[in-house]
């Protein structure tokens, strides 16, 4: 039995963990297709910002030490 690629994207977006809410609604309805390979694409550089935003947050957060006389 064959499946359409159309479904196997449809299948991979919904199987995505629960922390990438904002991402599965926005290709859950998002009206153009989208081939495999494009699924693929997008999803490696949703992980990417991902992990930059985690460095980023990891790097902006201050530690202030105080001095009392």
């Amino acid at each position: 039995m064959e499946l359409s690629e159309y479904f196997q994207v449809a299948d991979v977006i919904e199987k995505l963990p629960p922390s990438w809410k904002d991402f599965k609604n926005y290709f859950k309805y998002k009206r153009m297709e989208m081939r495999l390979e494009d699924l693929i694409v997008r999803l490696r550089i949703e992980k990417d910002n991902c992990c930059a935003d985690k460095k980023s947050r990891s790097i902006m957060e201050t530690k202030a030490n105080i001095v009392e006389k």
